[in-house]
Order: C-alpha cells, then sequence, then structure tokens
C-alpha cells in the first residue's frame, strides 16, 4: 500500500486536482479503485467524484413590468442563469422610484411613491469565490393613476435600419413610426392614454403622449420619426426633460399641414439626443402663455420698460403679457433668493450693420440665476438668419447661441439672469452668401420661393455637396411637381422619411429613377450629369445631340449625354472657366441653386 500511496494515489490526485480548475465544460466523475497489492508490486486505484461545472453568469430578466404611482408594484422576481447559486441582486446604476425595493435575492416590490420611468443598471453575482458579475440596463415604468399604455411595438436590426409602426386607421392610435438609421439594436414605440409625466404648468398638451426609445447598446446614428393623425392645428412636439422637471421643445421638426404629420430628426446632437430617448417621453402640445398682471387698462406707452411679470425663489413661468418671452424657472434656482423680472422695451442701442429686429427687446431685471436656463422667444418674421444679441456694456450687441424651431417660428435661447436681449434677422436671406457671392440672386429666389430652405442656424452652406433627395424635392417645388405617396419601391426610402413623398412624385413622373435595382440613395451626392438629367427630364427637353463645347465631353455617361447635351443647349447649365463640364463632380448647393432658379423661370414663362 505504500507503494500505491506515493505513486499512483499521487497522480489520481493530481487527475482529480486538473478535473477541478482545468475548465472543463461538463459536468464529470471517476472512481478510486484498488487492493491490496503483492509485497514490493503495485496497485492501481483510481478516483471517483462528481464535478459540478457552471457556465457564465448572465442576466435573463429582459424587462420590467410597468407599475403606476401608489398602486402595488406587480413584485417580479429577477431571474439570472450561469454561475453558482445563491445569487445576491443589486442596484448599481440609476434610482429606485421611493417605495420600490430590491432585495438581495432579487424580488422586486413595493408601492411606488413617485412616477417616472428610470433606467436601473441591475447586477447579479453568484456565490463562487471570487463571484461572477453580470449587470444589465432595464427600463423601469411607473405612470400616474388612470394613464396606461394603449399600444406599443419594437423593432430590431442587425445592421442599417430599424423600423417601428404604431397606430393607423381604425386606431385611436395617432398613426406613428419611427425609423432608426446607421447602426444596430432596437427601437420602440409606446402611446399613452395620459400624461405619464409630471405635469408642467408651462405646457398645454394635446392630448398625445407617445415614448420613442433606443434599447440600450444601440449604435444608430439617427432616428427620424413622423407621428401623424393629430389634426391641423397638433402644436410642436416636446419632449420630458427630467433633469429640470420640464417639457422642452424638441429642435429639428417640422409639420406638413396638408397631412397633418409632424416630422423630427433626432441625432447625437440634436435636443433630445439619441442617449436621451431612453427614458424619456414626448408630447405635442402648446406653451402657455402667462396671463397679463391684473390692473387698469394700459394708458400711454411708458418711457421706461415696464416689468411684464416676475418670478421669485419659488420659481414659475416668466414672460410677457403678449407670449413673446416664455421661461421657465425651476424652484430654488434664483441666487440670493429674489426675483427675475422681465419687460418689453423699445430700441436701446443701433442694431449691427445689415440687421433688423424680429423680436421685441426684452430686458430682464432682478437677481441672477444659478445656471442657465433656456428661454423660448418668438420671432415675427419667417427672415432666415434669425440669432439672439445681448447687449454689452457700451451698447454693442454681441451673438449668443440661439436654437430655432421652424413649426412655430420661436428661438431658444440660454439666460443667466439680468441682461438685454433681442432677436436680429439678417437682412440676407443666409447669412453666409453675401450680396457679391457667384449664386447670391439665384439662392435668394428660390428662399423666396420656398423651394431651397436654410439650416437652423441660418445659413444655406452654398459649397456642400447637395444630395439626392434635396435637389428631387427641390426641383419637384420648382418644376411645380406635387408630393406622391409614399417612396416608391425602394428600399431605403422608409416610409414616414421626408424626402418620401418627393421621390414617390419624381419617379411617378419619369423624372427620377433609382441608383441601383431597388434603391434610390437619398444620401447620395447628385453628380452634375445627373443633375442635367433631371433637370431636362423634369422641363421635357428633347435630347440632344453631342454637348457642345465641353473639353471634356467624352468623359460623360452615354447614358447621360443626350440629356446634358439638351439641358446645356436650352441654357439651364454651363461649363466651367477652363472649358470643361466635370460630369462626375459632385454638384453644389449653390450650383443646384443657380439651375433651379432658371427652372422657375421657365415655369413662369421667363426662360425658354
Amino acid at each position: 500500500m505504500a507503494t500505491a500511496a506515493g505513486g499512483p494515489w499521487r497522480h489520481a490526485r493530481a487527475l482529480l486536482a486538473a478535473v477541478l480548475v482545468g475548465g472543463s465544460t461538463m459536468a464529470g466523475s471517476a472512481g478510486v479503485r484498488g487492493g491490496a497489492a503483492p509485497a514490493g508490486g503495485t496497485a492501481d486505484a483510481a478516483v471517483s467524484t462528481t464535478v459540478a461545472v457552471w457556465g457564465p453568469l448572465r442576466v435573463t430578466t429582459a424587462a420590467l413590468p410597468d407599475g403606476m404611482r401608489g398602486v402595488p408594484y406587480p413584485s417580479v422576481a429577477l431571474a439570472a442563469s450561469g454561475g453558482e447559486a445563491p445569487y445576491t441582486w443589486s442596484v448599481v446604476g440609476g434610482a429606485l422610484p421611493p417605495g420600490l425595493s430590491l432585495l438581495p435575492d432579487g424580488l422586486l416590490g413595493g408601492r411606488p411613491a413617485a412616477a417616472g420611468n428610470p433606467l436601473l443598471t441591475i447586477q447579479v453575482a453568484d456565490a463562487e469565490t471570487p463571484p461572477q458579475t453580470s449587470s444589465a440596463v432595464l427600463s423601469l415604468l411607473i405612470t400616474p393613476p388612470g394613464v396606461r399604455v394603449t399600444g406599443s411595438a419594437t423593432a430590431t436590426a442587425a445592421g442599417g435600419v430599424a423600423e417601428a409602426r404604431l397606430g393607423g386607421p381604425g386606431t385611436a392610435v395617432p398613426r406613428t413610426t419611427a425609423v432608426a438609421v446607421g447602426g444596430t439594436g432596437s427601437v420602440s414605440l409606446a402611446d399613452y392614454s395620459g400624461n405619464p409625466a409630471p405635469a408642467d404648468p408651462g405646457f398645454e398638451d394635446a392630448g398625445a403622449f407617445f415614448d420613442v426609445a433606443l434599447a440600450p447598446g444601440s449604435t444608430f446614428t439617427r432616428l427620424e420619426i413622423e407621428i401623424c393623425g393629430v389634426g391641423s392645428a397638433p402644436g410642436a412636439l416636446e419632449w420630458w426633460d427630467a433633469a429640470f422637471g420640464r417639457w422642452q421643445r424638441v429642435s429639428d421638426q417640422s409639420l406638413d399641414v396638408a397631412t397633418g404629420c409632424v416630422s423630427v430628426l433626432v441625432t447625437a446632437t440634436t435636443s433630445p439626443t439619441l442617449a436621451d430617448l431612453t427614458g424619456t417621453y414626448l408630447a405635442l402640445g402648446h406653451m402657455v402663455v402667462p396671463s397679463p398682471p391684473a390692473g387698469p387698462a394700459p394708458g400711454p406707452a411708458p418711457s421706461a420698460p415696464a416689468v411684464q411679470t416676475t418670478v421669485g425663489s419659488a420659481g414659475g413661468v416668466l414672460g410677457t403679457a403678449d407670449g413673446a418671452f416664455r421661461m421657465f424657472v425651476p424652484d430654488g434656482t434664483l441666487v440670493g433668493g429674489g426675483t427675475l423680472h422681465v419687460a418689453e422695451a423699445g430700441a436701446l442701442a443701433a442694431f449691427p450693420p445689415d440687421t433688423k429686429a424680429a423680436s421685441p427687446i426684452f430686458v430682464l431685471s432682478g437677481f441672477p440665476l444659478g445656471q442657465a436656463l433656456p428661454a423660448t422667444i418668438a420671432y415675427g418674421t419667417a427672415a432666415a438668419g434669425i440669432s439672439a444679441y445681448v447687449e454689452e456694456p457700451g451698447g454693442n450687441w454681441a451673438p449668443v447661441p440661439t436654437a430655432l424651431d421652424g413649426v412655430d417660428s420661436t428661438a431658444q435661447v440660454p439666460v443667466a439672469g439680468p441682461e438685454v436681449l433681442v432677436l436680429l434677422a439678417e437682412l440676407r436671406a443666409f447669412r453666409d452668401v453675401p450680396a457679391s457671392y457667384w449664386a447670391a440672386g439665384a439662392i435668394d429666389q428660390l428662399a423666396a420661393a420656398e423651394v431651397a430652405a436654410g439650416y437652423p442656424d441660418g445659413t444655406f452652406r452654398p459649397d456642400l455637396p447637395v444630395t439626392r433627395a434635396e435637389f428631387v424635392k427641390m426641383l419637384d417645388l420648382a418644376a411645380g411637381i406635387g408630393p406622391g405617396r409614399g417612396g416608391g419601391a425602394f428600399a431605403d426610402v422608409p416610409p414616414g422619411a421626408w424626402f418620401g413623398p418627393w421621390v414617390s412624385a419624381a419617379v411617378a413622373a419619369g423624372v427620377a429613377r433609382g441608383e441601383a435595382p431597388g434603391l434610390f440613395v437619398p444620401d447620395g451626392a447628385v453628380t452634375r450629369q445627373e443633375m442635367a438629367v433631371l433637370v431636362a427630364r423634369a422641363l421635357g427637353l428633347p435630347p440632344a445631340g453631342a454637348a457642345p463645347g465641353f473639353g471634356d465631353a467624352a468623359r460623360i455617361a452615354p447614358w447621360a449625354e443626350p440629356e446634358v447635351a439638351a439641358a446645356a443647349a436650352a441654357g439651364y447649365l454651363a461649363g466651367f472657366p477652363d472649358g470643361t463640364f466635370r460630369p462626375e463632380a459632385s454638384a453644389t448647393r449653390a450650383q443646384a441653386a443657380a439651375v433651379l432658379a432658371l427652372v422657375l423661370l421657365h415655369r413662369a414663362g421667363a426662360f425658354q
């Protein structure tokens, strides 16, 4: 036995240790067997044991049930797989609403005392030494009493586009479409029967509340939202900013009065951003204009500014009686516990050259704010190039950051306390298109005809390439081709896309075709030869022979040569000073404007 214990037994123990720590993925067993060995001989022996092997630990709970404020939560036991039980659970990110608790054994329950939609990072640890851990990000929706989810939809994409649809004809839910583009992940839609967020006295809803969210971990670059069937005056789209406890205006939105559809583009830089869209809400509604102060009928205009409204340490809505200025001041925001006043005033100083007032002058006086807060200012003109300016010491005006909302002609401006500010409009249509610019006249003409629009910062960006979607819409408008329905049979023209009706109309009119089988490539740049072909088709120009006078005519594609020749012969397109046409070069926004201005003249009978 001494030989057996010193030799084969030692090897059996080494084998057992290897099984225990060697990372086997299967539970196994072995036996220790043997008997007495002859003197001086050897004995065979084997070890028998059961080895438990655990897989990687992961949270398997994918979603949490909704709850209602003041009502016992439908208790749920969180689940995990892998690892060694028992599990220990905890919340390591986000905060549970008051009244709810997560027990170490994974039971979530209680009676929520507040509504909200927090994102919770839930972590589970197993009983190994050291323990494995795993976490998941889950959304918890607690609504006020009487609010419920009336419809929901989710779409997942492994790459490219994820589209979720909700409601439509025959339902009480407005037709809502969310299309996430440029990445992977999931997008979800939900419709609520009431306001899922706390009420804001400065916001009057139109009865339509939504949750349009990207799942945690999604990598989409932009989100296109369209809400239809909400009437001809649904108001603007607002989003719930939980950090400040108020509804805020969504930037980059547009309203199609003819169809009753509100369209929104959300990217990493818009408000809300893609990151904000998990755990927040969208609503259609209107700003509440504060009531004018009670008192006798106004007399002659005072020589000094008259206070319109005042807020104190308790906060509230600061605004003028005519609603031209509105600002929500949260409780405790004012420094020193004083008051802040706003009033309208006449001209106090000369404005910068080539600008004109697009709003009254607003005088804020009193105590400063602890942080800059957004103020909403209405502008009385649709002119481009609108920016907010503050008066500096000495009477000079300096621009400040301005976010324009074309839906209801308002601007959002950061305000930190006492100051004098005004919205100014540049006398030129676009501030980056001076009168001396070679295409300034054409760009102004398109802007006046509402064929071309600039960017929210008042620029036109004439040297940027024009995309296929942009050019088709502008060409349709210039040529008098009305919008169609949908986007045709193109996989990259999703339902609800802003350019879909214009692509459909151009295809139906025989003007536009796809770039590749089943694809329109809306974000692709239009080449100069493509621009010539589209214009020639829209105007019905008869095909001509070889393009006249271009030194690089041989580079024009055979499929485009008849239309390029026709457009050039009719004077719609010209070459460069070196005599070239550069057919494969991307057309710029300025070049497109120069061509489309002639299309407008042709439509008016002034250019044949």
